[in-house]
C-alpha cells in the first residue's frame, strides 16, 4: 500500500504472466561467462518467456536449423563469431546456462536473418530490422547495448 489505503496498489500485476513496466538493473562483475551467467540467472524467466513466444525463432529459425544446410550455416556462423568475438560467445554461453535455456536457441536469435537469407530464394522482409550497436572509443565511456 502506497497511500495507506486498503486498496491494492494499482501497479500490481493482475496475473502471474504480467510484468511490471520497470527497468531491471543488474550489478555484476567477473569473466565474460560469469557476467553472462549472472544475467541469465537474474533475467531467466524473461529470457525463457521471450524464447517461448518468439514467433520467428519457433516458426522460421528452428525449422531451418533442423535441416542439414541450416545446421551447416549455423556451425559456420558460430565458428566465425567464435574466431572474431570469443568473449561474446562465452558471455552468451553464460546467459544460456544461467537462464537454463538451450544455447542454440539464443544464438539462432542473435543470428537474426542469416539462415533465411542464405536458405530462402527471396528475403521475407523488405526493410531491415533488429538491434543497433554503438561503439565509442573514448576515455570516459560506458559500454551499453540494446538487444531487441
Amino acid at each position: 500500500m502506497i497511500d495507506g489505503s486498503s486498496k491494492k496498489h494499482r501497479a500490481c500485476p493482475n496475473s502471474k504472466n504480467t510484468r511490471r513496466q520497470a527497468i531491471p538493473i543488474l550489478y555484476t562483475r567477473g569473466s565474460h561467462y560469469e557476467v553472462g551467467f549472472d544475467m541469465g540467472r537474474t533475467f531467466g524467466s524473461m529470457i525463457r518467456n521471450f524464447r517461448t513466444q518468439c514467433y520467428v525463432l519457433n516458426e522460421t529459425f528452428l525449422p531451418l536449423y533442423n535441416t542439414p544446410k541450416g545446421k551447416q550455416i549455423y556451425e559456420e556462423t558460430l565458428a566465425s563469431v567464435k574466431a572474431s568475438f570469443p568473449q561474446y560467445v562465452r558471455e552468451l554461453e553464460g546467459v544460456a546456462d544461467g537462464a537454463e535455456v538451450d544455447f542454440v536457441h539464443l544464438f539462432l536469435m542473435q543470428m537474426d536473418e542469416i539462415l533465411p537469407q542464405n536458405m530462402c530464394p527471396a528475403p521475407k522482409h523488405s526493410s531491415s530490422c533488429g538491434c543497433s550497436s554503438i561503439v565509442l572509443n573514448q576515455k570516459h565511456c560506458a559500454i551499453q547495448r540494446m538487444l531487441q
